[in-house]
């Protein structure tokens, strides 16, 4: 009798030594699932945080390049207002000065002697428009055999004169106007190159 109960303690012992180790296994894969769920967890964060991290960088990045495309283009809305103003006063300024010149008998003689050379180089027949202004006095003070008519042309030419052929397939054009719109181009390349320290096509 004694014997059997021997035997009965040292099989619960087994039985709970098995039941303990199976347990202790359970245990520790539990732990060991959970741990790598744990780091499977923290390295999808990272690479949310990162992913996202780039995302906002990048629209960061965006909205910093179109805020300086946006001053770029307002800088050169500016200056082209500017450069306009500027190129207006000085227009203004020159049509002014034109404009109390062609009164004067200096610009009389001058118009006369330039319409004369321009002619001499030429062989054939030419056709002389001058400002409504100038005509009556042209037409009194040029004396040329290869002019076969003067016409009038509008006083906002400023002065100078055209010289046409008499077909009027070619016409040259000295008036002052003419000039004036040439010096306006130059001018106005020679401001913006002051105003941006580079050439008219920057």
């Amino acid at each position: 009798m004694i014997l059997l109960e021997k035997k009965l303690d040292i099989f619960n012992k087994i039985i709970f030594v098995n039941r303990k180790r199976d347990y202790d296994n359970k245990i520790s894969e539990i732990k060991s699932s959970n741990q790598n769920a744990l780091k499977n967890y923290e390295e999808k964060l990272i690479e949310e945080y990162n992913l996202n991290l780039k995302k906002r960088t990048r629209r960061a990045e965006q909205k910093s390049i179109e805020k300086l495309r946006t001053a770029e283009q307002e800088n050169r809305r500016e200056l082209l207002v500017l450069k306009e103003h500027i190129l207006q006063d000085l227009v203004g300024k020159v049509t002014k000065k034109i404009m109390e010149f062609v009164k004067t008998e200096q610009y009389r003689q001058k118009l006369i002697k330039d319409i004369e050379e321009n002619i001499e180089a030429l062989d054939y027949e030419v056709i002389v428009l001058v400002l409504k202004n100038d005509y009556e006095y042209v037409k009194s003070s040029l004396k040329s055999n290869k002019i076969s008519e003067i016409k009038t042309i509008a006083n906002n030419y400023l002065g100078g004169f055209m010289i046409q052929d008499t077909e009027q397939t070619v016409n040259f054009d000295y008036t002052y106007l003419s000039k004036m719109q040439d010096y306006k181009h130059d001018m106005g390349e020679e401001i913006h190159k002051l105003m941006t320290g580079g050439d008219s096509n920057e």
